[in-house]
């Protein structure tokens, strides 16, 4: 249990704001998401204090298969996250059909309707080996692995049209790090 690691992450805010136009009435601010959610959990092996390690990483078809995520590198580590926003107030507006466009009514009350909650499961594989002088890490990233579609905001169009707009979907990223 010793290489296993993580943090757990929760709070519940209220954030409200006086409306300018009727300095007693409040509404929902901007950052007012309720629940936040972060989860993290992660397994770090330091595999090079194994004997079984040492022969593996001499044999060539280790120098061949190596960058393999899931092969064994000196330290290997597996992280996997959870990210979760209540949905973000915003004020929705309103076409007039007679005047051809969108509008916040004066009378409209601010931040009245909310979007769907954020939620983003994350996965991540990093490598690292060491070298003489130098060190070589290398990552594999899945962002968004269910591709949840979390809305960014929305497109009122010309038309009367609303659009929603959504935040990227599922990442692939992966890189090298060289360390001197």
């Amino acid at each position: 249990m010793r290489n296993f690691w993580g943090t757990f992450s929760y709070s519940y805010s209220v954030a409200r704001a006086n409306d300018p136009r009727e300095s007693k009435r409040e509404y929902s601010w901007d950052f007012d998401y309720g629940n936040v959610l972060t989860v993290i959990g992660g397994y770090r092996q330091d595999f090079t204090q194994f004997d079984w390690y040492h022969n593996f990483k001499s044999s060539w078809w280790y120098k061949v298969l190596a960058f393999i995520p899931l092969i064994p590198s000196d330290i290997s580590e597996y992280t996997v996250k959870y990210r979760y926003l209540g949905g973000k107030p915003y004020t929705p507006e309103i076409w007039h059909y007679e005047w051809k466009t969108w509008t916040v009514d004066g009378d409209q009350l601010i931040n009245s309707a909310r979007m769907k909650p954020y939620q983003r499961f994350d996965i991540m594989i990093s490598q690292r080996w060491f070298f003489n002088r130098w060190n070589l890490k290398t990552y594999f990233e899945v962002e968004n692995l269910f591709n949840h579609p979390n809305v960014w905001d929305y497109l009122y169009k010309d038309n009367g049209e609303r659009e929603t707009i959504y935040q990227f979907g599922r990442m692939v990223i992966g890189g090298v790090i060289v360390e001197f």
